[in-house]
């Protein structure tokens, strides 16, 4: 596994042969980070966040949005991008 910290954000634990692309990571820390899962499965623990800004992960056409807590998403190898 992989552990990325994303300061005031999020930590996300990427299991083996995993894949995100950033999507929109803005400057300002009080902006929404996006991420997009490629492929495999992602942990995500997100700091507490304004509904506005929360954390976003984007997985075969489905937008997960979070505002402060711990998630799993899981993307199938056969999934529609």
């Amino acid at each position: 596994a992989v552990v990325v910290e994303v300061p005031g954000v999020a930590t996300l634990t990427l299991a083996p042969r995993s894949r995100v692309e950033v999507v929109d990571a803005p400057d300002a820390p009080t902006s929404r980070v996006t991420l997009a899962l490629v492929a495999g499965k992602v942990h995500a623990d997100v700091v507490h966040r304004d509904v506005a800004d929360g954390f976003a992960i984007d997985v075969a056409g489905v937008r997960v949005i979070d505002v402060g807590t711990a998630f799993d998403v899981a993307r199938d190898a056969g999934a529609a991008p």
